[in-house]
């Protein structure tokens, strides 16, 4: 499967296909190896700072916050769809260490 359709669909942006009909939303067709289309999804998320922590190996204090909210540069200025790939390992529900 293609990483951005998948990635839309992890991330419920893509409408429900049955067995005859498919609609998408435009964002389906969105290149999602810019990381910036990355964070302006997953930041509508509410395990966003959790997902953020688990990137950077960072500790979440007792309230639940993250305590450092810095995602690495290489991440950032990466364009071959890295940050992508660690967010669809999240919401697909595999949150060990990435």
């Amino acid at each position: 499967m293609d990483a951005n359709r998948r990635f839309s669909e992890l991330a419920g942006i893509c409408k429900t296909c049955d067995d005859k009909v498919c609609t998408l939303d435009p964002d389906c067709c969105t290149d999602y190896t810019d990381p910036r289309e990355v964070l302006r999804v997953m930041s509508k998320r509410e395990d966003f700072s959790r997902w953020v922590a688990q990137i950077n190996a960072l500790s979440i204090d007792e309230d639940g916050d993250l305590i450092d909210n810095a995602i690495p540069v290489d991440l950032i200025l990466d364009t071959t769809g890295k940050l992508r790939d660690l967010a669809i390992k999240w919401m697909e529900g595999k949150h060990e260490r990435l």
